[in-house]
């Protein structure tokens, strides 16, 4: 009987002790991933997505965002994006090298006509006198049918979309670059700095 109650004595122990190590253990782990929450803000507001297409059916785009940034979130990274008679298609098509070398000397010649004449007479140059710098690339309008699966494409909508799994479009741009990883929309390709005044740089004509 004594063997007994001793065996039963060791295995409270042990259960006890177990029980005690992992409730430490698991309060240690919940303040660190409480700790790990602080580096990954949450976003409230999302009405532009970034992400690759899988599948185009009719009207609706089926689009792949990828996770959004915050692991602590659960966030839909498979989209249907619906197209409307308002959603806005277009697409950029980079420009030949070339053609944009071309462009830029071109730039930087009336840039440097501007900047001397701001020397010369001593004066601010007069608003519009700057010249915009080209864009690497061309904008052209398209139709639903012409993306592709595979593509990749920014989605922009008129309202909060972080936690829809399917809505409108209010805008769809196919580019060149790869989908990013969190899905967020990316800038488009580098160029130039604008212009003195806030001169929007703008894409070159096809």
């Amino acid at each position: 009987m004594r063997t007994t109650f001793w065996i039963l004595g060791i295995i409270a122990g042990l259960i006890a002790g177990y029980l005690g190590g992992y409730g430490a253990a698991k309060s240690t782990y919940e303040k660190k991933i409480e700790s790990a929450q602080k580096y990954f803000p949450s976003v409230t507001d999302i009405r532009s997505l970034s992400g690759t297409v899988k599948e185009v059916k009719g009207k609706t785009i089926t689009l792949e965002t990828g996770n959004l940034g915050n692991p602590f979130e659960d966030i839909p990274t498979a989209r249907e994006v619906r197209v409307t008679d308002n959603t806005k298609i277009i697409k950029q098509e980079p420009l030949d090298p070339v053609k944009f070398r071309n462009l830029q000397d071109a730039f930087q010649k009336e840039m440097k006509k501007v900047q001397d004449e701001v020397v010369k007479s001593g004066k601010p140059a007069a608003s519009g006198a700057y010249p915009t710098p080209p864009m690497s690339f061309t904008v052209l309008d398209i139709a639903v049918s012409d993306i592709k699966k595979g593509d990749t494409v920014i989605v922009n909508a008129d309202y909060n979309i972080k936690m829809e799994k399917n809505f409108d479009a209010a805008s769809i741009t196919v580019t060149s670059l790869p989908a990013p990883v969190g899905g967020f929309a990316p800038v488009p390709q580098t160029a130039p700095a604008p212009a003195p005044g806030g001169v929007v740089p703008q894409p070159a004509k096809p």
